[in-house]
């Protein structure tokens, strides 16, 4: 009988303890609840502020800059009355072009060794992925030092639009290789297992499921790097310089949207010019951003043909005696004037060759790259 009794005192406490902590559970829920409601709020509010700071920013922009539109800012030539934006929208648009045809293809290609081709943990993939972060967070006045340095006085190449692309190419190329890399891991395996085990190789693979699939990624991290192009001016100060002109070649000084809103504002003389430009850069970041998230720059039919016929000739103008002397042209290019185009000397004749060198170096690498993806293909 006292072991019953035990027994069912235990039972009578065993059933009771919940009772006694329904309050205490109770509560917890209530304060669960409240927790969720309040970070609930607090996320709507963040975004209806950061909605209203855009819609503010965007909305003070037009307002101010749509009704200083008028017909001379948009004269074909600049000057001192008009200070047309033209030429720098011309400059901005073929440097943009430029520069991402440099660094997209890089930027995807390292992408795609990273994930794809290299071991995984290998210390190598490692560094090179601090190295790429650490290379975002670089000021872009130091990328510009670098590009006056190297290319505008090493190479040189003077102030120019293709000293400022590969300048701008360098700093966009961390953005591109990081968000691709990371769209080419957010695909899931199963694709890849999927695609091997039905026959087909790893270069298919790759190029017919994997970056498919990590497209939107990828336009994403174009799409950044373009904003940041287009934005930039400290860069292109240090490496393009600031002339007004609708450039000639690839070797001509310019001016971007962004350094003549710069120039402008602080000259102190034209604001209302200056919002007028900010209003024609907003509009063609949204184009920029729509083109190039709608596939368009990696159509590629007809490209490549025209991309060679540009460098066959340039290098044949150059092996002839006619390119431009840059460092002649440069005292000329900052007082605005034009200096003769084509001049038959040694020192063009050598750089067309250091031009010839370059070429040869980016299509051995090319080679390179091809080969080695061939050779591991039919390694696996």
């Amino acid at each position: 009988m006292p072991e019953i009794t035990a027994t069912k005192t235990a039972a009578d406490m065993t059933c009771a303890r919940p009772h006694t902590l329904m309050p205490g559970g109770g509560q917890n829920r209530r304060a669960a609840r409240a927790q969720a409601v309040a970070l609930r709020w607090l996320v709507r509010i963040a975004a209806f502020l950061t909605a209203a700071v855009l819609v503010f920013l965007i909305g003070y922009i037009l307002v101010m800059g749509i009704p200083n539109l008028k017909p001379e800012l948009f004269a074909w030539e600049y000057n001192s009355e008009n200070v047309s934006l033209t030429p720098a929208l011309i400059n901005t648009v073929l440097m943009t072009a430029f520069a991402l045809l440099i660094a997209t293809p890089l930027g995807i290609f390292a992408a795609i060794w990273l994930v794809e081709y290299a071991r995984r943990g290998s210390k190598l993939v490692k560094v090179v992925r601090v190295t790429t972060e650490t290379l975002q967070g670089i000021p872009s006045i130091v990328y510009g030092l670098f590009g006056m340095l190297f290319f505008v006085t090493q190479l040189p190449w003077g102030y120019s639009m293709i000293a400022g692309a590969f300048t701008l190419a360098i700093m966009v190329l961390p953005v591109i290789m990081g968000t691709t890399e990371e769209a080419l891991i957010a695909v899931p395996d199963s694709y890849r297992e999927g695609s091997f085990g039905l026959g087909a190789g790893k270069l298919r693979t790759v190029f017919t499921i994997v970056l498919p699939s990590a497209m939107p990624g990828i336009l994403s991290g174009v799409i950044l790097a373009t904003g940041r192009i287009v934005g930039e001016t400290a860069a292109l100060i240090y490496t393009a310089s600031s002339v007004a002109k609708i450039p000639t070649s690839v070797f001509s000084s310019t001016r971007t949207l962004a350094v003549h809103m710069y120039l402008l504002s602080n000259e102190g003389l034209y604001i209302g010019q200056t919002y007028g430009t900010a209003v024609v850069l907003l509009v063609l970041v949204l184009i920029i951003g729509q083109v190039v998230f709608s596939g368009v720059m990696f159509s590629m039919t007809g490209a490549l043909t025209a991309i060679s016929y540009i460098i066959v000739c340039r290098w044949g103008m150059g092996a002839l005696g006619a390119s431009t002397d840059l460092n002649d042209r440069l005292s000329w290019l900052k007082a605005g004037l034009d200096s003769p185009m084509y001049d038959a000397t040694v020192p063009n004749l050598v750089h067309s060759w250091q031009m010839l060198g370059l070429i040869t170096l980016v299509c051995v690498a090319a080679a390179w790259l091809v080969l080695y993806i061939g050779f591991n293909r039919k390694k696996g």
